[in-house]
């Protein structure tokens, strides 16, 4: 099908009206007529002439589902996202939603690595807040051949950035340490990557089938994103602790809730606190 929308547009005199509206910084162009699956079908040929990221809103959940199932249909699943909302009517509000955590995060380690998307999302998942610019790029760094590190540091800044450790990575969000050998999967990423070490320092660096658990090639350096929007650090955890008490009546949390908030933060790495507690975790949030 992408074949098919590419050369479905380059002399429709309409199409590239569009195209130079849009090049001249527009901010409100109109497109009228468009039924069923053809406004993912413009939009993907937009896409693939402009080769930059795109934004569709939508009004419902339901819409930005049904417009990302048409453009996957056009485009492919790889340049194609759903950016979902934390479902604020959970019962437990400390539950952490991890397939909507990471399924934000892939998406925020694309725009920040600048790699062309069209992003489908809801009214809902627009206006929720988002971990800050300045935290995400503190903490992502690339990794490279020839770079020492502890792997005992290493394991934590994964923990503090929301990665959950097991004994087989095999999901998005995992990683493990087995000796000298550290397997991370990072959400933005489409295969895990194997850390080998010599010493400190970094030997190799293996993209593997996390599967069969066979390398599939090798890399010279890769990026390191958090896997979560809250990052943990000591200081981070005192300001959070001063935050909740100071504003615990503002936002009208039961005295339970306020002492849960407490003892989830004092206890160390932050995974099991829902995201929708971030403004306290952070001086301030942004909503784009």
């Amino acid at each position: 099908m992408r074949k098919i929308v590419e050369k479905s547009f380059p002399a429709d005199h309409s199409f590239n009206l569009l195209l130079d509206a849009i090049s001249r910084g527009e901010r409100i162009v109109k497109v009228g007529g468009l039924q069923g699956s053809a406004k993912a079908f413009l939009l993907s040929a937009l896409f693939l002439k402009r080769v930059k990221t795109l934004v569709l809103v939508t009004p419902t959940e339901s819409d930005a589902r049904r417009d990302w199932q048409d453009l996957a249909f056009f485009l492919g699943d790889k340049q194609v996202f759903l950016y979902p909302p934390y479902d604020v009517r959970s019962a437990d509000m400390f539950a952490f939603q991890r397939p909507t955590a990471l399924s934000r995060m892939e998406i925020l380690a694309r725009l920040f690595e600048n790699r062309p998307a069209l992003i489908v999302l809801s009214v809902r998942a627009l206006m929720q807040k988002v971990m800050p610019h300045k935290a995400f790029a503190s903490y992502r760094e690339a990794l490279s051949l020839g770079d020492f590190r502890d792997r005992d540091e290493l394991a934590e800044k994964l923990l503090s950035g929301g990665y959950s450790r097991c004994s087989l990575v095999e999901e998005k969000g995992e990683f493990s340490v087995r000796g000298n050998i550290v397997d991370i999967f990072p959400p933005a990423a489409e295969k895990p990557v194997r850390l080998e070490f010599v010493g400190d320092e970094l030997e190799s660096i293996r993209i593997f089938d996390p599967v069969s658990q066979r390398s599939t090639g090798e890399l010279s350096d890769f990026p390191l994103p958090p896997a979560g929007e809250i990052i943990f650090s000591a200081e981070r955890q005192q300001r959070t602790i001063a935050n909740i008490r100071r504003r615990a009546s503002e936002l009208e949390l039961p005295a339970l809730v306020r002492n849960r908030l407490v003892e989830a933060v004092s206890t160390g790495p932050i995974s099991s606190v829902n995201p929708l507690f971030m403004p306290l975790f952070y001086e301030s949030s942004h909503g784009n």
